[in-house]
């Protein structure tokens, strides 16, 4: 990883940057055990002060898994039940996820991206219930807005949006997941007391549709809607 970001005295520091760039590639090897792939994260993070000690924030990240001895059964959507579960279960571990704290804060944890009835025991939910399947694919796309209020309040204001697909010639652009929202800081020698609020617009998920189909992670009835669109997250130290 390459770190330049600096706090306003102008000394590097990860945990209060007001300026600089954070690059990083996190590459993973995996050919002992059951898994057998590659799995590349890059990331890329931008930070600017503007007028009144205002920071603007940016972060595009991506997520490349390329399985070499599981995960036909998912991409051939075959009827063999022990290969799908056994791939699937594996995906859970090597897998891509979206939504929660550090992710698309619009969404709960693992919230965001192709769901299904997993044929395995998850701590995610039951075996009745659609849960996250997660993916070899992941895109990533923050932008926000650090103003201070006190000495030892920020407000923030954030949009994010981002995308998983299980299969990488899956790849679009058409369920952005976009989540705007709100939150507050406060100072505190251990970090920063982070509150995050994240809406979910309709038709701002899937461009076109008011809502994310069920199988997306939309609402099980389209028609009564999306009775929660919104997530809260609560955590110490920014989430990018």
């Amino acid at each position: 990883s390459w770190d330049f970001r600096r706090n306003r005295n102008g000394k590097l520091d990860a945990g209060d940057p007001h300026r600089g760039v954070f690059a990083a590639l996190n590459a993973q090897f995996a050919a002992i055990g059951d898994a057998d792939d590659i799995r590349l994260r890059p990331e890329l993070r931008f930070y600017q002060p503007v007028a009144g000690g205002t920071i603007v924030a940016f972060k595009v990240a991506a997520g490349l898994l390329f399985p070499f001895n599981y995960g036909d059964s998912i991409a051939n959507e075959g009827n063999d039940f022990t290969a799908t579960a056994r791939d699937l279960q594996l995906l859970s571990f090597r897998g891509f996820f979206s939504g929660g704290p550090t992710s698309n804060r619009g969404y709960p944890f693992r919230g965001g991206g192709p769901h299904a009835q997993l044929p395995f025991l998850s701590q995610f939910g039951t075996s009745n219930e659609l849960q996250s399947t997660g993916g070899t694919g992941l895109w990533e796309l923050s932008a926000e807005l650090r103003v201070p209020l006190t000495e030892a309040f920020l407000g923030v204001v954030f949009i994010d949006a981002s995308d998983v697909v299980r299969q990488l010639s899956d790849f679009r652009l058409t369920h952005p997941h976009i989540s705007p929202g709100l939150g507050f800081r406060y100072k505190l020698p251990i970090g920063r007391l982070r509150f995050d609020w994240g809406f979910r617009p309709p038709y701002m998920q899937r461009l076109g549709k008011q809502y994310l189909e069920p199988e997306e992670g939309g609402p099980a009835d389209p028609e009564e809607g999306d009775s929660a669109p919104f997530a809260i997250n609560l955590a110490i130290g920014e989430a990018f």
